[in-house]
């Protein structure tokens, strides 16, 4: 009886210090934490770059995947991540853990023991969930744009000073219809697959010595019938002149039969491939016809009335610009006569390759290299083909310029709307 007592009476006392100690154990945590702030919190600006960047490589890797397509003359296929939602989440929870030791006879529990050390801590728990949709570019909107021949006010865009002529001519150019004096016409394929594409290049380069550009001209529009200045009275009031103005509307003179009237004409923008007079213009008006100048080329004219020579040429649309890329890739890596295109620029450009032994390269698709690159993709083949980081000439302008022509082709109707396949 006595024993027991004793037992019971060492139980009181063991309960009594452990609920102390639990008391102390449950207030530690605040104690702890006085003062502290998560030790992570979501980062929205990092979020939101990071996936910039991974859609960005993949917009640049589904071009070479395509420039790999056109180089197998395998089909074009598009796709587009037109919008991309997520939600992020941390989770900071302190946790404590107690050692016990010196266990007491006879005792279970938490009271087998006495408090040894408390640990102080912290349960952090990160989550990220994103949903991107994914649309296929592969209907009719799209194509009927992509399919469709380039422009000429989107030729003005990208024949710019930052650009060399022989580059941005080389990628819009399908073909060169060259007429002699006596009127026979010779064709020039814009195709590094010909063995007379040296020809096609010795001709673009002559025109764009001889200054060819996209030049911008006025063309004169008539705005309804001729009037007489009674009919302009009634319709516009005394001030016809000044109202017809305002409208960008001219008024031209002209003669029906004995009676004056006045043909209101508007002016509306129209481009044209031509040849601007430069240091070479002797030569261009000794050779060509003065009516494929953008301008009066003035007096200078060696060739008298006799016929000259003219040309036309022809543009490619953005899916030929594929298939010439496809080409390209396609002869350099071949394993007979492979061959690195390149361009002569003839205007000066600044040019951040200067020194590389690739610097005029159209563009570097390398076959199963090592080392870092800007784009790389696997083919069906099995092969890896990239562009490498370093000495690929313009490959990095041209696959921004086919970016901006495909941006282009994205008109309302091209891309479904979302959701269209939802990925997460």
């Amino acid at each position: 009886m006595l024993r027991l007592a004793a037992v019971t009476r060492e139980q009181l006392k063991m309960r009594f210090l452990f609920r102390s100690v639990r008391v102390a154990i449950a207030l530690l945590p605040a104690v702890v934490c006085v003062g502290c702030t998560t030790p992570y919190t979501p980062d929205f600006a990092g979020m939101s770059a990071s996936y910039a960047q991974t859609v960005e490589q993949y917009q640049i890797n589904s071009v070479l995947m395509n420039i790999d397509r056109a180089a197998g003359q395998r089909p074009l296929s598009f796709l587009d991540i037109p919008s991309i939602t997520g939600t992020g989440s941390v989770t900071n929870a302190p946790t404590v853990a107690a050692v016990f030791s010196n266990a007491v006879p006879g005792v279970t529990g938490v009271l087998a023991g006495s408090l040894a050390s408390v640990t102080p801590g912290w349960t952090l728990t990160v989550g990220n969930s994103f949903n991107f949709t994914q649309s296929s570019l592969d209907n009719a909107t799209f194509w009927t744009g992509f399919l469709t021949p380039i422009s000429l006010d989107t030729a003005k865009f990208f024949s710019r000073h930052h650009l060399p002529k022989a580059l941005i001519f080389t990628l819009l150019i399908d073909s060169i219809e060259l007429k002699d004096p006596a009127g026979k016409a010779h064709f020039y394929y814009n195709n590094p697959e010909l063995h007379s594409y040296h020809e096609f290049q010795e001709i673009l380069h002559k025109l764009i010595r001889y200054g060819l550009d996209v030049d911008a001209v006025d063309i004169a529009v008539n705005n309804g019938p001729a009037k007489t200045e009674k009919e302009l009275l009634d319709t516009y009031g005394k001030n016809y002149r000044s109202a017809l103005m305002q409208s960008g509307i001219e008024l031209r003179v002209i003669s029906v039969g004995s009676q004056t009237k006045y043909q209101p004409v508007k002016f509306t923008k129209s481009y044209q491939l031509c040849l601007k007079t430069n240091e070479y213009r002797n030569f261009a008006q000794l050779e060509f016809d003065k009516t494929l100048f953008c301008e009066d080329p003035g007096p200078i004219d060696f060739g008298g009335d006799k016929k000259k020579s003219s040309f036309n040429l022809v543009l490619r649309s953005t899916r030929d610009i594929f298939d010439f890329l496809g080409q390209v890739v396609y002869v350099q890596n071949r394993a007979k006569d492979p061959l690195l295109l390149t361009v002569t620029p003839f205007e000066t450009i600044a040019n951040r390759k200067d020194g590389e032994s690739r610097q005029h390269a159209i563009l570097v698709v390398e076959k199963n290299a090592s080392g870092p690159h800007f784009a790389a993709v696997r083919s069906l083949d099995g092969n890896k083909y990239s562009i490498p980081a370093e000495n690929n000439g313009y490959s990095t302008q041209v696959m921004n310029l086919v970016s901006q022509l495909l941006t282009l082709n994205k008109v309302s109707g091209s891309v479904p709307p979302s959701p269209a396949v939802l990925i997460k």
